[in-house]
């Protein structure tokens, strides 16, 4: 079914913040200061959307950038060990090994 949002309706502005919040923070990096920022101007949101909605939103935004911040550093960590690996066949075989119980235990939602 369709819903109906109308222009200033307290869902419209609580998709429309979501919208400029992720246009924010939504470059994931890592450090300090980038979460810092990140979760207080989640936390800011939450604050000013104080709904289900709002909290379910902001919750979401929150899993989304963690989830990108595992693949960056995962996606990072194989690069090491493919440039690792080229330099020794022992050592690729090794990395390689490392690589595949790394990506398992990401899959898996592990640290």
């Amino acid at each position: 079914m369709k819903k109906d949002i109308k222009s200033g309706s307290a869902e419209f502005e609580t998709f429309g913040d979501l919208f400029t919040l992720y246009k924010e923070i939504g470059g994931v990096e890592e450090g300090d200061g980038y979460w810092e920022e990140a979760v207080r101007k989640v936390d800011d949101y939450m604050k000013k959307h104080d709904s289900v909605l709002g909290m379910e939103l902001a919750m979401a935004i929150l899993g989304t950038l963690l989830d990108e911040s595992k693949e960056q550093r995962c996606s990072r960590m194989i690069a090491f060990l493919s440039f690792e690996a080229l330099k020794d066949k022992q050592v690729a075989h090794e990395m390689a090994e490392a690589a595949l119980r790394a990506s398992e235990h990401w899959m898996k939602g592990e640290k």
